[in-house]
C-alpha cells in the first residue's frame, strides 16, 4: 500500500525555494557517503516521455457552511491538489479527498473502499499575502470536501494539477447509434487515462502497482487508443528486470512487491508477441529470450512424475501462486487448497507460457528450438488430458480429486487451441451458456475465445448486459472510470478507477478491423466484424502507418463501410468471414466498401 497522510505546515516551508536567488546558505551541506555501494550509476535514456500535468478545476462547488465547502470534479481523476489560501497564522484548514459520496450522498467519502483514508490538514502560515500548498503525492479522486477555510472561496482556490502518461491529440474517437456501448467506452477511455501513468498501474489509490494481469488489458487498450508503443516497450523490459531476482517474474514491476503468479508469467510471452506484431521490434524479441527460457526453467522444477505441474511454491511470497482471477469471488471453484495442488489451469497457464514462447522463437527462425519447445508442449498437453479431461462430458475436472468444471480452464484450453478427445464444441456451448461469471480482467482471454469462433453477437451482448456481472453495473453504481470489479461490494477494498476492465475498448478496435497485414504494420488489414446489433457507428483511431476514420451504415442488407485514410496505403479487405480476401491500393480520402449479408 502506498497511501500516506500528508499535514502540511506552512510554517516550515521554504518559499521561494524555487526560484533563482533564494538563499540556502541555512540548509544542510550535502556529503559524500562513505559506504560504497552502490559505486557509480549509469543514467540511461527513459524510454518514455514523462507524465502530463494541466491544471484541473472542479465542475460543481456547494457552499455547505461558512468556510465550508464540497467541490466536485465531475468524473475520477488522478493528480496532485494545490491550495490557495489567506488566513491567520495557525489557522488548520482540513482537506478530504474522496472517489465518492458518503451514505448521506452529501459528503465526500475520505476513508475510501480501496483502504485509503485521504483526510489531511493544512496549517497557515500567515507571513505571506496568499498560503500555497501543494500536495507531494498524487491521488485518484472525484470529490474533495473543505473545512475551515478562510475568507473568499472561489473556483481557482482549489485546483488539481492532473497527471497522466501524455494522450496524442490524434487518440482514438467513437461514436454509435448504441448509447449504453458508447458511454461504456468512454468511461473505459477515461480509466486508461487515469490509469496509465509512469507505467500500466493497477490503481492511481491503495497500491500503485505495475502488474503484469492490468499491463495486458491496460496496454492493448491504450495501444489501439493511442499508437504510443513506448509505454508498452518500457513494460516488457520492467518485466525483465524482474528476472534479475526471479526467473519466473515478480507479478508487479517497479514495485516493492515480490509476488510470483504463473498467469501473470504467462502475461509477459503474451504482451510481447503483441508489441512485435504491432511494431516489429525484432531486437525486443530477441532480449527477451532469456528470459522466456528462465521462466520455462523456474517452473519446470515443479512438474510431478505423471508430466504435470504440481504445488508451485514460490520462494519470495507463497500465497496465490495459481491466481486464476480476482477478486476471489470470480474464481469459479478454485480455493487455496485446490492451487497448493496439482491443478488444471496452472498446467494449462504453463502451457500457454510454453506455446507463447514457440511463437516468439518463430520470429526469429529458430526452427531447432520451435521444434523442441513444441515437442515439450505436446507431451504437457496430453498429460494435462491424461490428468483432468472428463472424457464423459468434454470439459476439464479443476484438479485429480474435483469432478467440478471450472469456467476458466474451458476459456484457457480454447484460447490455447489444445487438440480435445471431443473437439471445442463442449467447452465452447459450456462458455457460452454460462456467460460472464468471471471477473473483468478474464473477459479478454473470454472474448478472444468467442471472437475466434465467430460469435461477434455474443461478444456485444455480454458487453452491454444488463446482468450482475456487466460494464452497466459499473455505470449504474455512478462509475466515471472502468472500476475493479463489476461492482464495488464484489471486493471490500475495491478501487474505482482500475483500467484492466477496459476490454470493451479492445474488441471495440477489433469489430472495426483495422489492424496489421502481417508484422509491423507495413500494410493494413480491413476486418471488419460488426455486430448485428449495431446499426451505424464511426471510428477513428491512429496507427503507424496512418491515421484511420472507419464508419458504417446497415441499409437493409447491406452494410456500407467508409475507410479514410490521411496517407495512401495497401490494404488487405477481408469483409467477411465467407470470403478470401484481396488486397487494394487505397488513395488519400474515402474508399467505400459494400457487404451484402445473407
Amino acid at each position: 500500500e502506498t497511501q500516506f497522510a500528508e499535514n502540511i505546515d506552512l510554517n516550515y516551508f521554504p518559499y521561494g525555494w524555487n526560484e533563482k536567488g533564494f538563499d540556502d546558505s541555512g540548509w544542510i551541506t550535502p556529503f559524500i557517503s562513505s559506504v560504497p555501494y552502490p559505486m557509480f550509476y549509469n543514467l540511461n535514456q527513459q524510454i518514455t516521455p514523462t507524465v502530463s500535468f494541466e491544471k484541473f478545476y472542479p465542475e460543481k462547488i456547494v457552499r455547505k457552511g461558512k468556510g465550508h465547502y464540497l467541490l466536485d470534479f465531475g468524473q475520477e481523476i488522478c493528480g496532485n491538489t494545490t491550495v490557495t489560501a489567506s488566513g491567520k497564522k495557525g489557522q488548520v484548514i482540513t482537506i478530504w479527498h474522496g472517489e465518492e459520496l458518503d451514505e448521506d450522498n452529501k459528503s465526500a467519502r475520505h476513508n475510501m473502499r480501496c483502504g485509503c483514508d485521504y483526510e489531511e490538514t493544512i496549517t497557515l502560515s500567515g507571513n505571506v499575502k496568499s498560503d500555497k500548498a501543494e500536495f507531494f503525492d498524487f491521488k485518484a479522486f472525484r470529490y474533495i470536501e473543505v473545512f475551515n477555510f478562510p475568507g473568499n472561496f472561489t473556483k481557482k482556490s482549489i485546483y488539481v494539477n492532473h497527471r497522466h502518461y501524455p494522450i496524442p491529440k490524434n487518440h482514438a474517437v467513437f461514436e454509435t447509434d448504441n448509447t449504453l456501448f458508447e458511454k461504456i467506452w468512454k468511461m473505459c477511455e477515461k480509466g486508461i487515462i487515469e490509469g496509465t501513468q509512469e507505467s500500466y498501474i493497477d490503481c492511481p489509490t491503495r497500491e500503485k502497482g505495475a502488474f503484469l494481469g492490468d499491463g495486458l488489458i491496460t496496454g492493448l487498450s491504450h495501444l489501439c487508443y493511442t499508437n504510443d508503443e513506448r509505454i508498452m516497450k518500457k513494460f516488457l523490459y520492467d518485466c525483465i528486470s524482474s528476472a534479475r531476482l526471479c526467473p519466473g517474474l515478480f507479478s508487479t514491476t517497479v514495485t516493492y512487491d515480490a509476488s510470483q503468479m504463473i498467469d501473470y508469467s504467462l502475461v509477459f510471452p503474451i504482451v510481447l508477441n503483441k508489441y512485435f506484431e504491432y511494431t516489429n521490434d525484432i531486437k525486443m524479441i530477441k532480449d527477451s529470450l532469456n528470459v522466456l527460457e528462465g521462466i520455462i526453467s523456474y517452473y519446470a522444477k515443479f512438474y510431478e512424475p505423471e508430466g504435470i505441474l504440481g504445488h508451485i511454491k514460490h520462494v519470495h511470497r507463497d500465497q496465490y501462486t495459481v491466481l486464476v482471477d480476482w477478486p476471489v469471488v470470480y474464481r469459479d471453484g478454485y480455493d487455496d487448497d485446490t492451487i497448493k495442488d496439482a491443478n488444471c489451469f496452472g498446467n494449462l497457464a504453463y502451457l500457454g507460457i510454453l506455446k507463447e514462447t514457440i511463437k516468439a522463437y518463430s520470429y526469429t527462425d529458430n526452427e531447432l528450438r520451435v521444434k523442441e519447445l513444441t515437442d515439450k508442449a505436446t507431451q504437457l498437453e496430453q498429460a494435462i488430458i491424461n490428468a483432468f479431461y472428463d472424457y464423459d462430458t468434454g470439459l476439464f475436472n479443476i484438479s485429480r480429486t474435483s469432478s467440478y468444471h471450472n469456467f476458466h480452464d474451458a476459456v484457457f484450453a480454447l484460447y490455447f487451441e489444445l487438440n480435445l478427445p471431443k473437439g471445442h464444441k463442449p467447452l465452447l456451448d459450456y462458455i457460452k451458456q454460462r456467460g460472464v461469471v468471471c471477473g473483468v480482467y478474464f473477459t479478454y482471454y473470454y472474448f478472444s475465445v468467442l471472437y475466434r469462433y465467430k460469435e461477434y453477437d455474443k461478444i456485444f451482448d455480454l458487453m452491454i448486459s444488463d446482468e450482475r456481472n456487466s460494464w452497466k453495473t459499473m455505470l449504474n453504481t455512478g462509475a466515471t472510470t472502468c472500476i475493479e470489479a463489476w461492482h464495488p461490494d464484489d471486493k471490500s477494498n475495491c478501487s474505482l478507477c482500475h483500467p484492466w476492465s477496459s476490454t470493451p475498448m479492445i474488441f471495440n478496435d477489433i469489430f472495426y478491423g483495422i489492424s496489421s497485414y502481417g508484422v509491423g504494420y507495413r500494410k493494413l488489414q480491413f476486418k471488419p466484424r460488426m455486430p448485428k446489433q449495431l446499426n451505424s457507428g464511426k471510428y477513428t483511431k491512429p496507427t503507424p502507418l496512418s491515421d484511420i476514420t472507419v464508419s458504417f451504415e446497415r441499409k437493409g442488407n447491406k452494410v456500407i463501410y467508409h475507410l479514410t485514410l490521411k496517407k495512401a496505403c495497401r490494404i488487405f479487405v477481408y469483409l467477411s468471414d465467407k470470403e478470401k480476401g484481396h488486397f487494394i491500393d487505397a488513395p488519400v480520402g474515402i474508399t467505400e466498401f459494400v457487404q451484402v449479408l445473407d
